[in-house]
């Protein structure tokens, strides 16, 4: 090392030079909204669905105030567009044809902006008419895209190659029919409608089911004796045999006690338990032979649901269940179709 004084050689900087600013360049949005031309700006106000006319109080806008603050140019541009009722010289015309036989002339007055009525542009049909207006412009109809649509539909209505929906088939579309809901194990039976009081004490459960395996239909009437609508238990009561309808004894209101050969069936909580008592009763269709076999291919149902859409439910109405002369004549004790506990079911 060399005693020398402090070393004269230049020494290398490690710091990096500052930089120029760089210029910076002016945004796509300002630089379009620089060059967008009035005609531009006013058909993105009138046409465009971002519009602010869409969205603005149109009673700010639309006022005679804003009018008589325009340019007498811009004012005569506006008359000139207004009907002839929004000017204070307007006169009804009477065409001669009138009952009163006094007939006026037709005068259209001046339509001058000193005549404009100030009162017309806060008239509530102007108001009501300016905001369908803003609607239209909100949904978009003015837009270049809805008015080459509407051309092209006026174009297909004049060739008769398109025309507008049908009532029928709008009303269809807009109310499909209700689609019959998967019917599960789970699914209320005659228990859940005995509690709800949809199946009661006197009511008529009429049975027809095909066998067509057997070439046998099973038609039998049951009369609801007693209905638990605690436990939802059934008690009902029927002929055996081949015998569908009922004694017109016990079809009357507050019958005698049943007396044989009526056949009682108590504590039914389930349609399929019924109909197994009343087959059983009926002695024709053996016990291996109830269930339908599925197609090959078909949803398989379950057995309570064939049993439930075999009953239809029967009942008096008000008036008919202190009338016993009609009871003891009409079929069923007078009593009327309420509906099948398929129905009642889905309820």
């Amino acid at each position: 090392m060399s005693d020398a004084g402090p070393s004269t050689r230049p020494r290398r900087s490690t710091r990096a030079p500052a930089r120029a600013p760089a210029p910076v360049a002016p945004s796509p949005a300002k630089k379009q909204k620089q060059q967008r031309d009035p005609a531009a700006r006013l058909a993105y106000l009138l046409e465009d669905s971002r519009s602010k006319l869409a969205t603005v109080d149109i009673a700010d806008v639309v006022s005679y105030e804003h009018f008589a603050a325009l340019s007498a140019e811009s004012q005569a541009l506006l008359c000139a567009l207004l009907p002839p009722t929004a000017f204070a010289s307007f006169a009804p015309h009477v065409d001669g044809t009138h009952p009163s036989g006094t007939p006026t002339p037709p005068a259209d007055g001046a339509r001058t902006p000193a005549t404009l009525d100030p009162a017309f542009l806060a008239d509530t049909h102007v108001r009501g008419a300016a905001r369908a207006w803003q609607e239209h412009i909100a949904a978009g109809f003015f837009s270049a895209a809805s008015r080459g649509a509407q051309e092209r539909y006026r174009a297909g209505v004049r060739s008769g190659e398109m025309h507008a929906e049908w009532k029928d088939d709008a009303w269809a579309r807009a109310h499909p029919p209700p689609r019959r809901p998967a019917l599960y194990e789970e699914d209320p039976d005659l228990n859940a409608l005995v509690k709800a009081g949809d199946i009661r004490e006197g009511d008529v459960l009429a049975y027809a089911r095909r066998f067509p395996a057997l070439g046998l239909t099973i038609a039998k009437d049951m009369l609801v004796h007693k209905a638990d609508a605690t436990t939802g238990a059934l008690s009902v009561l029927l002929q055996p045999g081949s015998a569908s309808a009922l004694p017109r004894a016990l079809l009357v209101l507050a019958p005698a006690p049943p007396a044989p050969p009526t056949l009682t069936v108590d504590g039914a909580l389930a349609s399929a338990d019924l109909e197994d008592a009343l087959l059983d009763a009926d002695g024709r269709v053996p016990t291996a032979r109830r269930g339908a076999p599925a197609r090959p291919g078909a949803r398989a149902v379950p057995r309570s649901a064939s049993a439930a859409k075999a009953l239809v439910v029967y009942r008096w109405r008000e008036e008919t269940m202190q009338d016993l002369e009609i009871q003891m004549a009409l079929e069923r004790g007078g009593r009327e179709r309420v509906g099948s506990v398929w129905y009642l079911r889905r309820t």
